[in-house]
């Protein structure tokens, strides 16, 4: 007989199998009864098989979440309906989004901080907290940036001893949230680099102002200028 089968979102973002993105292959017994009538949603393709009364289903889905698949024979649906689970694909770099203050504006010496918000190549928020981004920068003129101990560097190399030096930290937490910290204690006009895997989260890289921190008695020094040397009997002026 004619067999159609469609999957229809019922659900989103839930955690399970398979993956977002890749080709899924579920054997379909034939059969016929009464059940949920077919909706659109992710069209799937059907195939035959070498075993009678088994057939491939097979199908792409963009959105994760949990699927109920429909399955109509010669007409008719049948009555069982099962359920299949897809979740994000791999992390995308130019999909992931990062926002707050610390992305444009900070002050030297003060622990700053924004977020990054990770997204498949579909726009799917990925709900784990094991990718690897990196923050790095560099100026946007003049002298490297010093950085501060908040965070920490990476390869072992000292703070700040190059252009587009890695700062701070990137830390992972709930429903694809990540805290991106950091640090400088050097002011200027700077880049600021999100990376994944070397790759620049969108927007990247971000024009960062580090202002000055508020003046430190202890840091600050006193310059006594030298008094006028005048010729003898000569008048140094005033009234």
């Amino acid at each position: 007989g004619d067999v159609r089968v469609a999957l229809r979102l019922v659900r989103t973002a839930l955690s399970g199998s398979p993956p977002l993105g890749s080709t899924q292959r579920h054997g379909v017994e034939r059969g016929d009864g009464n059940g949920v009538p077919a909706a659109t949603g992710v069209h799937c393709r059907v195939c035959p098989t070498a075993v009678s009364g088994i057939l491939d289903v097979h199908y792409i889905a963009t959105v994760a979440g949990e699927y109920e698949v429909l399955v109509e024979v010669d007409g008719s649906p049948i009555r069982d309906v099962p359920t299949v689970v897809v979740l994000p694909a791999e992390t995308d770099a130019g999909a992931c989004l990062a926002t707050g203050n610390g992305l444009h504006e900070c002050v030297a010496g003060t622990p700053t901080s924004f977020e990054i918000l990770a997204r498949d190549a579909f726009g799917n928020v990925r709900d784990c907290a094991d990718d690897d981004f990196t923050l790095l920068v560099r100026p946007a003129c003049g002298a490297a940036p010093r950085a501060t101990g908040f965070g920490s560097t990476l390869n072992g190399s000292s703070p700040g001893e190059m252009d587009g030096q890695r700062i701070g930290s990137v830390i992972g937490g709930e429903d694809g949230v990540y805290c991106a910290s950091y640090g400088l204690t050097s002011s200027g006009d700077l880049w600021l680099e999100a990376r994944l895997r070397d790759a620049h989260v969108a927007g990247s890289p971000f024009r960062l102002i580090a202002h000055p921190a508020s003046a430190c008695a202890s840091a600050c020094r006193v310059l006594i200028a030298p008094p006028p040397r005048l010729a003898a009997g000569g008048g140094g002026g005033g009234c």
